[in-house]
């Protein structure tokens, strides 16, 4: 099942929306929980969708360059963070971080999955292009555990919501982009299990510096022509929001018999 992986040599890396989370059209991600609270304008829910729909078909097509791909979602993360800025006051945010507490729903066995490789001293990084605001509050409220986070946090100044930290995108989560302290302290981690479910998480690890293990959990169904692709790039995957429990188990029973 896993590629000479044991306790003491892996580290564990995870996407956050559609990967750690149960995924539904559009809303139940760390940015889109903004333009679908019940609360928002009409305004930032037609902008927010209007992007959705143009540019998440581009982000799932296995035949678009990686290049240009990587530019179109450039766009895109750019675009969504000027909605954020544009229609998000204070109490929004507030109202917002409740709402994203009690709707976005993490997968089933991720929870046990992640406090085993806690509980086995196993690092933890978890990689999103979105709002860590909204992340830290989901995996804190379903006391979910994690070493390390790297994503772009956000912050009222002056009454008006900014970035606070250096963009982050979906090609830039990868190991360079992590502090150096902390890839000091995980460099002799030589195999990771890598937890995904976009094209462009391809860039979540510098592939020549760590021997990988790559799973693919997705809720969205794979087109029996882009299937042989993805059964190359792709060690395992899991085309179900209900069946990730037992996979996660066996993953975690392998890694405990290596004690």
């Amino acid at each position: 099942m896993l590629k000479g992986h044991t306790l003491e040599n892996t580290l564990l890396v995870a996407d956050f929306d559609r990967t750690m989370t149960h995924w539904t059209p559009w809303c139940a991600s760390a940015f889109w929980v903004f333009p679908r609270a019940p609360w928002s304008s009409e305004d930032i829910q037609k902008r927010a969708k209007e992007l959705f729909d143009y540019y998440y078909p581009i982000e799932i097509d296995p035949d678009i360059d990686d290049t240009e791909r990587a530019l179109y979602m450039k766009e895109w993360n750019e675009k969504v963070m000027t909605v954020l800025w544009d229609h998000i006051d204070e109490e929004q945010y507030q109202r917002v971080m409740g709402y994203a507490i009690d709707n976005i729903l993490i997968r089933d066995g991720i929870k046990d999955f992640f406090s085993s490789m806690q509980d086995n001293w196993v690092p933890i990084i978890v990689f999103s292009a979105w709002v860590s605001n909204v992340i830290q509050s989901v995996l804190e409220a379903n006391s979910i555990p994690y070493d390390s986070i790297h994503w772009n946090e956000l912050w009222f100044n002056k009454g008006r919501l900014e970035l606070i930290n250096q963009w982050v995108y979906i090609w830039e989560k990868n190991w360079h982009s992590l502090p150096l302290n902390i890839r000091k302290i995980w460099s002799t981690r030589s195999h990771k299990i890598l937890l995904w479910d976009s094209m462009d998480d391809l860039h979540m690890w510098d592939e020549s510096r760590i021997l990988s293990s790559i799973w693919f959990l997705t809720s969205e169904k794979i087109s029996k022509g882009h299937w042989l692709n993805y059964r190359i790039w792709f060690d395992h995957v899991i085309e179900s929001d209900t069946c990730d429990r037992w996979f996660l188990a066996e993953i975690q029973k392998y890694l405990e018999s290596t004690k």
